[in-house]
């Protein structure tokens, strides 16, 4: 019987799978190409494409020899990835107090520790030059993938390092409710129970492909790299997982840090790009046909029209047919002749044109959907004035600067897994320890000093403002203090000046 609600019968369904939480396989597949095209990698793909869509193999070999990809998809993603194109300002705290190498007169040395020998290793050993270069390629690869993965290690020297898993070699999932784990996990669908790493393979497309075995896994209860290898704690490897700190730091436990794009819900992996990717393969393609116009020898290409050769076309058989059937009514007409030379010409410019404009216009699209301005990527003839250009990069500006939140917390996560990695390995760090990181933002027309003079002179704004928007990581208080300090050190200068100037007029008279 169909059940009834309220008079109104219904029936029920099984909700079907989202597109955008395919089966692992597909979502290693594709995160593959993602990778692979980011990497300026795409050829083959295009290539495969193309034979895929053209019946005729000798056509499809053609269009393929002329292929000339350009790197669109990495263009943009490098463009909107300006976090980390600046350091941003980490400031370090034990219960609160923020730890400094030493004291001058105006700190408050209430709110200070004295511990250079701490700040030394949270400084070189967490944040080194090679792990702000690996944050830099982290915002990149997270914009691209939606998510990454990456695991803390120790180093030779004994500094903490970020290894990436690339999103085709890595899996992580949360134990279901059917589990007899489920009632001792975090029971959030976003949150990784398991993570696994698989070999990096070289081809995913071979066709004898099969699923390959974890070689590394890890759940968050029992740290562990075979199941065969679990009760040998007395073993280095089992130290080493075994030591960590458990529990769920971000949406992942140590030593592994999950950075995400963007907040989300459903599952582990924030699948996102597949369309752009797809967008980006159509215009690459376009771009590639309008190479194949442009570079096919007219003197020795051969195309067949109702299975008849014809000397001297220049484009493809359809639009050749076409061009035949407008001119002279029917291709099957026996004393029909093949369109002219300057017929072909004239369908090769016009051709041109259109191609142009279209790829042009998907061109604006695709920039005009990640907020990029199109002049600022693209040599054009524009010229644009100093307003359109700061109203073009003003949305741009805003879509950098909404990611700082997200990336704020990235970073939180970051550290508290690099602080069980570096416990692990190490001495243990005094407990307490908290940051506080500051990205710059960006700014569509930063004030120069002229302006803030105006506004000081109008009363509209007051020195210490000026001194905090140039030093963002200056409190009211701080700046404030800055300020008397330099006054009083302007005063002092100034006062040695006239000393200095008045005991050389003393001189030259004495002299006189």
């Amino acid at each position: 019987m169909i059940p009834i609600i309220q008079g109104i019968p219904y029936t029920t369904y099984n909700v079907p799978r989202r597109q955008s939480i395919p089966t692992d396989e597909a979502r290693r597949r594709i995160a593959t190409k993602l990778i692979d095209t980011f990497k300026g990698n795409q050829t083959a793909y295009l290539e495969a494409l193309i034979y895929d869509r053209y019946s005729d193999p000798t056509f499809a070999h053609l269009r393929a020899k002329y292929l000339a990809p350009l790197p669109i998809l990495t263009k943009l993603i490098k463009n909107i990835s300006k976090i980390y194109d600046r350091t941003p300002i980490r400031k370090f705290y034990i219960d609160g107090k923020e730890i400094v190498r030493e004291l001058d007169d105006l700190m408050d040395s209430s709110k200070y520790i004295v511990n250079p020998a701490l700040l030394d290793i949270l400084e070189k050993k967490f944040y080194s030059n090679k792990n702000a270069i690996a944050l830099k390629m982290a915002e990149e690869y997270t914009n691209l993938l939606g998510d990454t993965v990456w695991k803390i290690q120790t180093d030779e020297e004994g500094c903490l390092k970020l290894v990436f898993l690339p999103n085709d070699t890595v899996g992580a999932y949360s134990f279901q409710r059917k589990n007899a784990d489920y009632q001792n996990s975090s029971q959030d669908p976003t949150i990784a129970d398991v993570i696994y790493v698989y070999e990096d393979e070289e081809s995913k497309d071979d066709i004898f492909y099969t699923e390959p075995t974890p070689i590394e896994k890890w759940t968050v209860n029992d740290k562990k790299i075979d199941e065969n290898q679990t009760d040998n704690e007395a073993s280095e490897q089992a130290r080493r997982y075994f030591n960590l700190e458990k529990g769920y730091i971000g949406s992942a436990f140590a030593p592994f840090i999950v950075f995400r794009s963007e907040a989300h819900f459903g599952s582990f992996w924030n699948f996102k790009n597949t369309d752009t990717l797809h967008f980006v393969d159509e215009l690459n393609l376009k771009i590639s046909h309008k190479n194949y116009l442009t570079q096919t020898d007219t003197d020795n290409t051969k195309v067949l029209i109702d299975g008849k050769p014809m000397e001297n076309i220049f484009s493809d058989p359809s639009v050749i047919n076409q061009i035949a059937t407008k001119n002279i009514g029917s291709t099957n007409n026996p004393n029909a002749e093949p369109p002219s030379q300057a017929k072909l010409q004239e369908l090769k410019t016009a051709d041109l044109k259109k191609l142009d404009e279209a790829i042009m216009q998907d061109m604006k699209t695709l920039f005009k959907m990640y907020d990029l301005p199109f002049d600022s990527l693209l040599a054009t003839k524009n010229i644009m004035s100093a307003e359109n250009k700061q109203v073009e990069n003003e949305a741009l500006f805003a879509y950098i600067n909404s990611q700082m939140d997200i990336w704020a917390e990235n970073e939180q996560n970051l550290f508290k897994t690099m602080i069980a990695v570096y416990n692990r390995d190490n001495q243990e760090l005094p407990k307490g320890l908290s940051l506080m990181v500051n990205f710059e933002k960006r700014d569509v027309q930063k004030k120069l000093a002229e302006d803030w003079l105006v506004e000081i002179q109008n009363g509209v704004s007051n020195i210490c403002q000026w001194i905090m928007a140039e030093n963002p990581d200056l409190s009211k208080d701080e700046a404030q203090k800055l300020y008397e300090s330099n006054l009083a050190m302007n005063d002092k200068e100034t006062n040695n000046l006239f000393e200095d100037e008045e005991e050389n007029e003393n001189i030259e008279e004495n002299e006189s």
